[in-house]
């Protein structure tokens, strides 16, 4: 037996249902069908096997996001098409498994917050600047302060603490957020673009 992604997604998605703490090595054997000792034979601790699952977790996300990048070259339809990716992904984070990883497996926690969430912010930034050279974004942006920005209120709608958000769902926060965004950096060209695609998508 060998950690294959298809095992480590298993993994992953017992933590995303119970949290990262409450889930023993004896909850994992079980839900591998094996025994503990097996398991110890390819993993040393369950603090390896986190650091392991979040790092497939990151590298697979990251390797999305690439993906979409690729498929827009258009700065507008790319950032509407990285909207559901980056939404999807993030309601996904459940905050009782980010609040496990900081508080207890904290070298996990930095691959979220140095590997995965950097990338985002330095994918939104490179988004930025193609629409700007575009011409669909305004040429007076900011691109530094823009990403950050992006990432640190994207995060936040995912963060238990910020409770004014917790009559809304999920997806209608992203959205608005994302369109509250999206509006505020397009120049009067990307603003008739964007309208377009916004009428077509309302229709659906």
């Amino acid at each position: 037996m060998v950690l294959t992604p298809t095992i480590v997604h298993s993994i992953r998605n017992l933590f995303m249902r119970y949290g990262v703490r409450s889930v023993t090595m004896d909850d994992i054997s079980r839900e591998l069908g094996i025994s503990k000792k097996t398991l110890y034979k390819f993993i040393s601790n369950k603090e390896e096997l986190i650091k392991m699952t979040v790092q497939s977790f990151v590298e697979m996300e990251k390797s999305i996001v690439t993906e979409v990048v690729n498929e827009y070259p258009d700065a507008l339809e790319q950032m509407l098409a990285l909207e559901l990716k980056i939404e999807s992904t993030l309601q996904n984070l459940k905050p009782t498994v980010l609040y496990d990883l900081q508080k207890y497996y904290y070298k996990s926690w930095l691959l979220i917050k140095d590997d995965y969430l950097k990338y985002i912010e330095a994918t939104i930034k490179r988004n930025l600047k193609k629409g700007i050279a575009q011409g669909c974004y305004r040429d007076n942006l900011n691109v530094d302060v823009l990403s950050k920005l992006y990432v640190s209120s994207s995060y936040a709608m995912i963060d238990d603490k910020h409770l004014f958000f917790e009559k809304y769902s999920k997806d209608k926060l992203f959205r608005e957020f994302f369109y509250h965004h999206l509006y505020g950096v397009v120049s009067q060209t990307g603003r008739k673009k964007l309208d377009k695609k916004m009428a077509k998508i309302s229709r659906k």
